[in-house]
């Protein structure tokens, strides 16, 4: 058993352990007689009046409303500003698309005449050789543990080797748990 030196006692923790019960015990009915109502006879009530406005009160509180309704009407006035302005940014992006569309129809209306000139066949071609087939593509794997597996499956059926996907991983996990810089050493 562990002991500490308190002055000239030793205590142990047997002694320690109670010393901290009786703290934790004294501390919940201090806790529970403070909080307990009606039990402090001593302490007289104090009366609580309700409060009234005073004639200087009421003054502040006809500023604070005055204030606030100045700053609704600015609000109002501020919100009224920026819808004006959007619809004005509106009509401009309005007339500015009818301008360019305008524009663009006088255009094509400009490049089209009265006067054309037929077009001429065109000599006949000359027959193509024959393609050459195309080099099948190569297909991508992913860098991880998955696409490794796949590609070995894809290997191993171009090679007629019969192989299942859990086979392989099962495999991988219990040989090298997956980590492709996993070195046997012995």
């Amino acid at each position: 058993m562990r002991s500490t030196t308190i002055g000239t006692a030793r205590m142990t923790t047997a002694h320690k352990l109670s010393a901290a019960g009786l703290t934790a015990a004294a501390g919940a009915a201090a806790l529970a007689f403070a909080v307990t109502p009606g039990q402090a006879a001593e302490t007289p009530s104090i009366a609580v009046k309700p409060v009234a406005w005073t004639t200087t009160d009421l003054g502040a509180h006809d500023h604070t409303a005055q204030q606030s309704d100045t700053a609704a009407a600015k609000a109002k006035t501020q919100a009224k500003a920026a819808t004006d302005a959007a619809d004005a940014k509106k009509k401009a992006d309005a007339a500015a698309k009818a301008k360019a569309d305008k524009a663009r129809a006088e255009q094509q209306a400009a490049s089209r005449s009265e006067a054309r000139t037929p077009v001429k066949p065109a000599a006949p071609a000359k027959p193509a050789a024959p393609a050459k087939p195309a080099a099948p593509v190569k297909k991508a794997y992913a860098d991880n543990l998955d696409g490794w597996i796949k590609e070995s499956l894809d290997i191993l059926k171009s090679k007629n080797i019969p192989a299942s996907y859990e086979g392989i991983k099962r495999n991988v996990m219990r040989e090298s748990t997956g980590n492709p810089r996993a070195i046997n050493d012995w």
